[in-house]
């Protein structure tokens, strides 16, 4: 019928989807049908159809024949799936048949699916089974997926018990989970917990209420952010509100940038501001960049230079001249990156502008290494155009190293070009 109808697949594919079609009136013979087929991602995707419907219709069946199944990772593929279906049916008699299981059988994957579905029903029935899991691996598993359930309905509650857990090592793994749908259901209750919390945790509690605050009123967030006492963490978190409102508003944040003392202004938050501002007025992004001084400013430059030239090379370009030192490196670096991402030709032509310049060499290997990509011949023909023998070998070189994967015997015949010494070490290197 696939054929008849003119849609391209594979023989395997026809019967993986004829086998799971057979599965909901022959569950066991399609499942032994499946095993013999070629390993690969069409038998995968037939045992799951097959375990999937024979679950559905019969799950104390279907796990019975799946734990017979002689193949290790056949085994527990088709475990994951049966008891994915029968949690979802049946969270208590799923977690009961998973109690057969031997611990090496109770993957991620299957103790995660069934206590999602257990404490979807009971919560707390699910973390009071959880004590009785004698894995420590697999009561971390138990827990996450029952927090995580558990948070998204009552959030709170979840915060709670975590806060009152003794093993400070699940607290830290728990706390995370807790933290994201505390604060979407109520940021106060979620700030308040995340700072009672190990402080070595604080910095990404407090930065997912903050952010979570931002987007509402960043007033707000940023008063939190600026009540902190720890230098580090309240500069973390102004940079976690600034990149939340210069997303939309550049020029907002930039006034709230301009407002705050010298040394709670980083590297960081310039850079949020600029990239998103150089997107929609560059010249603005620019002169208030130019306002700052030192690294800051330096930094903010070439912020702006790296997003403007994946933007508009041609525009960067016409920044240039504006620039000096390692800022108009950097600048220079990134427009001719992206040229040779669009033209390699426009690449070559742009780079002669800075023939004579220390930083020429650099822009010829970036053209070099973007062509060996996709047209080794005019790489080496770049190459092979350098009138120094020493860069000369320098780019064949480079040639040689981004080919011996692809193409190793190319890259041998590349390397014995070479000077013998240097020849020699390259091709130890390769073997």
């Amino acid at each position: 019928v696939y054929k008849r109808q003119g849609i391209e697949s594979s023989e395997e594919q026809y019967v993986s989807n004829a086998l799971v079609e057979k599965a909901s009136q022959e569950p066991e013979a399609a499942m032994q049908e499946a095993m013999i087929m070629p390993a690969g991602h069409e038998r995968d995707s037939a045992l799951q159809g097959i375990a999937d419907t024979w679950a559905t219709q019969n799950p104390q069946q279907a796990f019975s024949y799946a734990e017979r199944i002689s193949d290790n990772r056949l085994r527990q593929q088709v475990l994951e799936t049966v008891l994915y279906r029968w949690a979802e049916l049946n969270p208590q008699a799923a977690f009961n048949v998973l109690q057969t299981l031997p611990n090496a059988g109770r993957t991620s994957g299957i103790n995660y699916t069934v206590f999602t579905y257990l404490a979807n029903e009971n919560p707390r029935e699910a973390l009071n089974a959880i004590e009785n899991i004698p894995s420590s691996r697999n009561r971390a598993d138990a827990y996450s997926a029952t927090i995580q359930t558990w948070a998204a309905s009552d959030a709170q509650a979840a915060a709670n018990f975590v806060a009152q857990l003794d093993n400070k090592q699940l607290k830290q793994q728990l706390a995370p989970t807790v933290i994201q749908y505390l604060s979407s259901q109520s940021p106060d209750e979620a700030l308040a917990w995340a700072k009672e919390q190990d402080p070595s945790g604080q910095l990404y509690l407090q930065n997912t209420v903050v952010s979570q605050i931002a987007t509402e009123n960043p007033e707000r967030a940023l008063q939190i952010a600026l009540s902190s006492q720890q230098p580090t963490l309240r500069q973390q978190l102004i940079v976690t509100v600034i990149d939340n409102l210069s997303y939309n508003d550049p020029i907002r944040a930039a006034g709230i940038i301009d407002q705050l003392p010298y040394a709670d202004v980083s590297a960081e938050a310039i850079n949020s501001v600029v990239y998103n501002w150089a997107n929609s007025d560059p010249d603005a992004a620019m002169a208030w960049v130019n306002s700052k001084s030192g690294q800051i400013r330096d930094d903010g430059l070439i912020s702006i230079g790296s997003q403007l030239a994946s933007v508009d090379p041609d525009l960067a370009a016409s920044y240039l001249p504006q620039l000096n030192g390692l800022v108009r490196e950097s600048w220079a670096e990134n427009i001719t990156y992206y040229y040779s991402s669009y033209d390699l030709s426009e690449a070559v032509t742009w780079i002669e502008n800075f023939r004579g310049e220390s930083i020429y060499e650099n822009l010829l290997r970036s053209v070099v290494g973007t062509a060996a990509s996709s047209d080794v011949g005019y790489a080496l023909q770049l190459a092979q155009g350098v009138p120094g023998s020493e860069q000369r070998n320098a780019l064949i070189s480079q040639i040689a190293d981004q080919i011996s994967n692809s193409d190793p015997q190319r890259a041998q015949q590349l390397y014995s070009r070479l000077p013998r010494d240097e020849n020699q070490n390259q091709i130890e290197e390769a073997n």
